[in-house]
């Protein structure tokens, strides 16, 4: 039993504090979308809601960063003191 098109959503649920958020969906078309970033490893299935055996909808736990829509900072390796000494060279007048 599929849900009708104009009672599916999706819900977006985070808390300030804390750094994953969850999406929650009836939609078909967000759950295939969702689930490839499933299968990335990006996102994690938490819950799969059934009706007569058809999934009706699909929770995900999210890094909350990823639906800000800004880019993850990357973590910089210190760097070694080779590229300390080659830096320090290139900058030098």
């Amino acid at each position: 039993m599929r849900t009708p098109g104009d009672e599916q959503e999706t819900i977006m649920r985070w808390y300030q504090t804390d750094d994953t958020a969850t999406v929650y969906t009836s939609s078909y078309s967000m759950m295939r979308r969702f689930d490839e970033f499933v299968d990335s490893g990006d996102w994690e299935l938490i819950k799969v809601d059934k009706c007569e055996g058809d999934i009706i909808s699909k929770t995900y736990k999210v890094p909350k960063e990823l639906l800000y829509g800004r880019k993850v900072k990357k973590k910089i390796a210190p760097l070694t003191e080779e590229e300390k000494k080659a830096l320090a060279m290139r900058f030098k007048p």
